[in-house]
């Protein structure tokens, strides 16, 4: 097996701040739960409404073309941000609430409810991110030890919470 040693520091490090994306995990969840229980749905199962998937990401894309390119372009590039998803869910959720309903017995309450754990921590990281950022001008008071784990932290609340992209998108 191939092992790679990093010094103490780094080791202690990654093992106080686990990388948790909830913003990757957002993508990836829907990416599964499209690809496998909706896909097991339409193969083992007769459809009531075959177009039922295509009239649904219509409504979600048209949704999001409504809310203009803040919530857009972000989801285009392959970003989710929790503002952008929380505007286009309730958007949706009241613009077509039956298509939302039909969808939801396909999904699966277990992968709709383990959506929504990911999808709060979306919204925390957000917040940390923003909290964490007003705390810069105190971190200089802190030890070199403590700058690097707020960096760090900091690192992993912007990454996690898709706010990457703003700062990528002015350079």
């Amino acid at each position: 097996m191939f092992m790679i040693s990093y010094p103490p520091m780094v080791r202690l490090a990654v093992l106080k701040n686990p990388n948790f994306m909830p913003s990757s995990t957002n993508r990836f969840i829907s990416r599964w739960s499209c690809s496998t229980t909706l896909l097991r749905y339409f193969i083992c199962r007769n459809l009531t409404n075959p177009h039922q998937i295509n009239n649904l990401l219509s409504g979600v894309f048209t949704q999001m073309q409504q809310l203009g390119e803040p919530v857009l372009k972000p989801f285009l590039q392959d970003v989710v941000q929790f503002t952008g998803l929380t505007q286009t869910l309730f958007k949706t959720a009241f613009s077509h609430p039956l298509l939302i309903a039909q969808v939801i017995p396909q999904v699966g309450i277990v992968s709709l409810v383990d959506w929504t754990w990911h999808y709060i921590n979306l919204g925390l990281f957000t917040v940390l991110f923003k909290l964490g950022v007003s705390w810069h001008r105190w971190i200089k008071y802190l030890p070199p030890v403590g700058q690097y784990y707020y960096h760090r932290t900091l690192d992993k609340w912007q990454y996690g919470s898709g706010c990457d992209l703003a700062n990528s998108s002015s350079s």
